[in-house]
């Protein structure tokens, strides 16, 4: 890595370690998690990403299936955490920012699974992971899957708090991230 993305990387580890302090301050248990498992995920783009500059990364090889793999898990992340961010900030009335809803979403997206950002963020640790296999990646990876799956449990006791009754309903009828079955 140059020193560019050194520093890139570096005001990307601030920027968690300033969202971690401000969920440990509001004692939100799934954001303390999910800023941990999104350092993670920064940790391990930069370490899988730190090659792509270079000519051989590009070009074809034996593992290249895996690649295609890996951007098929990355596109379909960012069209779930797309979808997911505009339907919460359409549906949900947001107090703030775009998480912050006042109403439970039910719809689109969400009326398949109940945490479709952690989703989305599974499917891109496992693409980054499967873009170049390393030492760092498989330590890393499913150290950050679990602690998107622990974001997603505690969300669910958030929300339940929040929104009472009627989430509680909305979790017998959705699963948690894979439709119909998990």
């Amino acid at each position: 890595m140059n020193i560019v993305m050194y520093i890139i990387y570096g005001v990307c580890t601030l920027y968690i370690i300033y969202w971690l302090v401000g969920s440990i301050k509001r004692k939100e248990k799934h954001e303390i998690v999910m800023a941990v498992g999104a350092w993670f995920f920064i940790s391990l783009c930069f370490e899988s990403f730190g090659s792509l500059s270079r000519l051989e990364y590009w070009q074809i090889e034996s593992r290249s299936y895996l690649k295609i793999i890996a951007t098929v898990f990355l596109v379909s992340a960012g069209l779930i955490f797309l979808v997911s961010s505009q339907t919460m900030r359409r549906k949900g009335k947001p107090e703030k920012g775009w998480e912050e809803t006042t109403e439970l979403v039910e719809t689109g997206i969400f009326g398949l699974v109940r945490h479709p950002i952690y989703l989305s963020s599974l499917f891109a640790i496992v693409g980054v992971c499967l873009h170049k296999i390393s030492l760092v990646s498989i330590i890393l990876t499913p150290l950050g899957g679990v602690l998107f799956f622990l974001a997603a449990w505690y969300e669910d006791a958030y929300n339940e708090e929040k929104f009472g009754a009627v989430y509680i309903e909305y979790r017998k009828k959705t699963k948690l991230f894979v439709p119909f079955i998990y």
